[in-house]
């Protein structure tokens, strides 16, 4: 999914979702192991992964760190993912870049 310059609330959770997911399928984790190494339900785990599920800061960085990344590494590499450079403007990018 494509972020747009004013993303729905819907359309953050799906992109961090599609994220999770990605990251949980390169490292060759099921949803049960990601869920055992970040100490969350499994079926939590999937409602993330679809962007059913709402997902507090604290979360997400469980999540980041179940995964080997840093909270700030898993959104870079989200928002990334979902916005041509273009899309970011250039104080974010280079915020982004640091």
């Amino acid at each position: 999914m494509r972020i747009t310059d004013n993303p729905t609330l819907k359309e953050v959770l799906i992109a961090i979702g599609e994220k999770i997911r990605a990251e949980r399928q390169r490292l060759g984790y099921t949803q049960e192991q990601l869920a055992e190494r970040a100490g969350f339900h499994r079926t939590y785990v999937g409602m993330v992964e679809r962007g059913e599920q709402n997902i507090t800061l604290e979360s997400y960085n469980r999540f980041a760190e179940a995964l080997g990344m840093g909270m700030y590494e898993l959104m870079h590499s989200t928002l990334a993912a979902h916005h041509a450079p273009s899309d970011v403007g250039p104080v974010a990018e280079k915020n982004m870049n640091r």
